[in-house]
């Protein structure tokens, strides 16, 4: 993955001074489940000192090498990507996949939230306007878990970020 921003970096004529790697749980609810809050906290214990050793080098201008993702995870991901792009999962109308079960009480969080304004509420439910990125963050960010995306969702865990509130989140939208 560095190995490509690099790349393209090099490219335009310019070049990366170091690249790492920091793990952080994952949020892709379409393929996995949320981790369990204690391995959530491990991994960003472990993040923090790295975002310290990060922040050493940039500030003191130091070059380092181009650390690695483990090639086995990179493939299959590189491998999973693929497959979701030949399934036209990855299309701006792949928002015609989601939708809100009972549970939907007409809040229109997930219109507030969507980063490309690609929700608008109708008769008090979500409608999909076919610009969708697959951030997914309508439905990690739904009170209620009401939003689904086919049938993929129904008892996976949501993830956020402990940092981050979702006051956060629709103070960002409304300055986007």
């Amino acid at each position: 993955m560095l190995d490509r921003l690099s790349d393209a970096v090099s490219l335009r004529g310019g070049s990366l001074a170091a690249g790492f790697v920091v793990r952080m749980p994952a949020n892709y609810i379409h393929d996995a489940n949320a981790l369990p809050l204690f391995l959530q906290k491990r991994m960003f214990r472990t993040c923090e000192k790295r975002v310290d050793e990060i922040a050493n080098y940039v500030l003191n201008g130091k070059r380092g090498r181009m650390e690695k993702f483990n090639p086995l995870m990179s493939l299959l991901f590189s491998k999973g990507i693929e497959k979701q792009y030949l399934r036209g999962e990855l299309n701006p109308d792949i928002d015609k996949n989601f939708w809100t079960d009972d549970k939907c009480n007409g809040c229109g969080i997930c219109a507030k939230i969507c980063p490309v304004s690609n929700i608008e509420m109708v008769d008090d439910r979500p409608a999909w306007q076919h610009r969708c990125e697959k951030c997914l963050t309508c439905i990690q960010w739904c009170p209620k878990e009401a939003l689904q995306f086919k049938d993929v969702t129904l008892k996976r865990k949501r993830y956020h970020h402990p940092g981050v509130k979702l006051s956060d989140m629709l103070k960002r939208g409304e300055t986007g």
